[in-house]
Formats: C-alpha cells, structure tokens, sequence
C-alpha cells in the first residue's frame, strides 16, 4: 500500500445511483443507494467493470479536494 491515498468529494447533483468495490479490471460489487439493501457481485465480468471503471475516471475528475480531508500525522 502506499503511504498516501487522494480522498476527493462529488457534488450532490452528479445522479450517482450506487456504491460500488471495483476489483481489478474484471470484478465488481455494486449497492443500490437507494435501496441497500439491493446488491449486485459479478467477479468475473471485464465489459461491464470496465464501464464502471470508465464512469469512475469521469467522476473523479469532477470531483473536487475537500479541506475537511486533512492530512492525517502519524
């Protein structure tokens, strides 16, 4: 692991409709936020993690630092 991670925050308004652990480049875990309760794995799927995967760059390029994620001295 590296001794550093980028934290960043989206604005409310970006339609994001679910949670998602990407693994790699063929395994996802998506959760509905609306409705936790629903959940979805696939470990084997390379299109569709690439998809989220692609959406995932889109958004972290809209996202934005947030000052309330401080770095962290240990």
């Amino acid at each position: 692991m590296p001794s550093a991670i980028a934290i960043k925050q989206l604005s409310d308004d970006t339609g994001v409709s679910e949670n998602l652990i990407l693994a790699d480049d063929c395994g996802v875990i998506a959760q509905s936020i609306l409705n936790p309760e629903t959940l979805w794995a696939d470990f084997n799927n390379k299109p569709v993690t690439k998809t989220k995967i692609d959406h995932f760059e889109i958004l972290w390029g809209q996202a934005n630092a947030n000052s309330d994620f401080r770095i962290l001295d240990i």
